[in-house]
């Protein structure tokens, strides 16, 4: 099973962290569909996954400043709609 798990929440998003080792744990579907079903009855409209993994002090990492952050967005939309 999934021993370490955390979910974030931010408003109506709910971050699901888990080691990386467990993250194909969690794409079968019938648990991903009861964890799915649970959050959106809690209130959530979106669920998702840190791709980074559990990792303590993770709240502590921020972007420094917001031209950064537009910056990583820009260059990965364009990474992810290339050929």
């Amino acid at each position: 099973g999934i021993e370490q798990v955390r979910v974030r929440h931010y408003n109506n998003l709910a971050k699901i962290e888990i080691r990386e080792e467990d993250m194909l744990l969690l794409m079968e579907e019938d648990l991903r569909k009861k964890i799915i079903d649970k959050l959106k009855q809690l209130g959530f409209i979106y669920i998702t996954l840190d791709l980074q993994g559990y990792r303590t002090g993770s709240m502590n990492e921020e972007l420094n400043e917001k031209a950064e952050a537009f910056s990583i967005l820009f260059n990965f939309s364009k990474v992810i709609s290339s050929p």
